[in-house]
């Protein structure tokens, strides 16, 4: 499954988590693209540890807060305090000097606040997260990858004081959610996720929520993460992403009406976007209907990226394997894959051989 986002830094690059091309030589379809990425609640070791890439050195709930002045404060610039205490804490828990950040964060919580204790709180609670990373067998009941429930209601402790202070700080609202759902505690998560967006009111945010859909995913709870998008759709029912995202999330349900029903919205809400095109067309190929699926992978293809090569490489292969039209399959690879044009077709000789493999 691919993942890519609309969001604050870039595209996720299909490649770190598509098949190798020999691998498509022996049939692979092309897969839908779940508009988000995979991000950590804590430590750029939590993530590499799982096998996933952030766009950050750390995860949700490590951003400096977006705290503002008060007439109380003086001069003292609190935005720009809290930055500092961001700066401090943040290479602490990246390079895994889980104490000295508790401790530096702890000391913050002795002193008068000028901006650094909303930043206290949201370090203490990537320590504690950082500090239940150890398998179950080693500690109490597990509420998730080695999450004690006592531990995560812990850290959901000062995700609270956090926003207690500044209640729309962003980034504790993100990471109070993605600790839930880390944790496997989905109804709360959503839960939290309604109230997070009934007090952000605007789409700035979505590219957010989307990038914690990754841990669904890795989790095979597609009917948790259906809920969540439902949560997200009643905020939010005109928005071509979340549209595309539940018909990618019905499609891994098994629910193909409902997913082409979604993904068919999201190409009418907007058909300018390439990946409401592609996975509209992956579950037209899957219902065998090959010329719509054809044609909207073109159009998806004629926005992309041209750094896309694993989505022309995916499309070389349907040429070859549904349309089963290997001579246009390899002509399309020569330019647009090559890999796939040199493992798949070789020279003439090899194109003359029955049964040879097909083109991509």
């Amino acid at each position: 499954m691919h993942l890519s986002h609309h969001g604050v830094a870039r595209r996720l690059d299909w490649r770190t988590i598509a098949n190798t091309a020999a691998s498509r030589l022996r049939g692979t379809a092309p897969r839908p693209i779940l508009r988000s990425v995979v991000l950590c609640v804590a430590l750029a070791t939590l993530a590499c540890s799982e096998g996933t890439t952030t766009d950050r050195a750390l995860g949700v709930g490590s951003a400096p807060s977006n705290a503002r002045a008060t007439p109380q404060d003086g001069p003292v610039d609190r935005d720009r305090m809290a930055r500092e205490a961001f700066d401090r804490w943040a290479p602490l828990l990246a390079g895994g000097a889980v104490d000295d950040a508790r401790a530096l964060c702890e000391a913050w919580l002795g002193t008068p606040d000028h901006g650094h204790h909303v930043e206290a709180h949201k370090c203490l609670a990537n320590v504690k997260i950082a500090t239940m990373r150890k398998p179950a067998a080693e500690g109490g009941p597990a509420a998730g990858p080695g999450l004690s429930d006592a531990g995560v209601e812990q850290a959901l402790a000062h995700y609270e004081k956090a926003l207690t202070l500044v209640p729309f700080d962003q980034d504790a609202h993100l990471g109070r959610v993605d600790l839930l759902i880390l944790a496997g505690h989905y109804r709360e998560a959503n839960a939290q996720l309604d109230e997070s967006l009934s007090a952000f009111e605007s789409r700035e945010m979505l590219p957010h929520w989307f990038k914690l859909l990754g841990r669904f995913q890795r989790a095979g709870a597609a009917h948790e993460g259906l809920a969540y998008l439902q949560v997200i759709e009643r905020h939010h029912p005109l928005d071509h992403r979340v549209a595309s995202n539940l018909g990618a999330f019905y499609a891994m349900t098994g629910d193909d009406e409902q997913a082409l029903a979604q993904l068919e919205r999201a190409v009418t809400i907007n058909p300018d976007d390439p990946y409401n095109h592609w996975n509209l067309a992956r579950v037209y190929d899957k219902r065998e209907r090959l010329e719509d699926a054809d044609r909207h992978y073109q159009e998806a293809l004629a926005v992309m990226n041209r750094d896309d090569i694993r989505a022309r490489c995916d499309y070389a292969q349907f040429i070859a394997t549904r349309l089963e039209d290997k001579t246009r399959a390899c002509e399309y690879a020569r330019t647009q894959c090559p890999e796939l044009h040199d493992r798949g077709c070789g020279g003439e000789a090899e194109h003359a051989e029955a049964g040879s493999t097909p083109a991509a």
